[in-house]
């Protein structure tokens, strides 16, 4: 299969198709025993791939635990950081992914497992994860318990990532409900981050 063909079966597969509703045979598909490792890091590597792309071959080699090479760091971070973008309703959620899967955040300190991704690349994704502290894109929660509890706090593309950076920096960003006062938190972390 050519490297194009690859890639588009990838993102017309999506996320879901691949990890969610109990359907892991897609990914299996994909991953053939390993056989196609080669071909999923080409993807991650390759400047002519799609972040969507990037980012559903890093989970493939993720799912299987194979470890990230550090030369496709900052590739991976940009397409992490796309991923959790694209999850916002401002942007139809492209990615078809859930608030579920980046964490319920700080009641619970819940990082989400794409959210513990992007915290593991450390100092590396914050460059990236600055530049969302001002989307305001709303993303929502699915499920029951879930969708109550992650949907009350209304949270945003910088909620995420002002949580994120926390996490990476061991540094308190307090969460308040008041939209306007988390505001004037991420504003004051973004003033941190400048005069570091």
């Amino acid at each position: 299969m050519s490297a194009v063909s690859f890639e588009n079966k990838l993102v017309e597969i999506g996320y879901s198709g691949l990890f969610m509703f109990d359907n892991e045979k897609l990914s299996d598909s994909i991953w053939k025993n390993g056989d196609n490792q080669t071909q999923l890091e080409d993807v991650v590597e390759s400047s002519s791939s799609s972040l969507h792309a990037k980012f559903l071959a890093a989970e493939i080699l993720r799912h299987h635990e194979v470890k990230f090479k550090t030369k496709n760091t900052e590739n991976l971070v940009e397409a992490y950081t796309y991923a959790l973008t694209h999850t916002s309703l401002e942007k139809n959620n492209s990615v078809q992914l859930n608030g579920n899967l980046w964490g319920l955040l700080y009641d619970h300190d819940d990082s989400g497992y794409l959210g513990k991704q992007l915290i593991a690349f450390g100092e590396s994704g914050i460059s990236h994860l600055t530049e969302l502290l001002d989307q305001n894109g709303n993303i929502t929660y699915e499920g029951s318990k879930e969708a109550t509890m992650g949907n009350a706090y209304q949270y945003r593309v910088k909620d995420f990532a002002a949580f994120y950076i926390s996490k990476i920096k061991n540094i308190h960003v307090k969460f308040y409900q008041d939209l306007d006062s988390r505001d004037q938190e991420i504003n004051r972390l973004k003033k941190f981050l400048k005069s570091e």
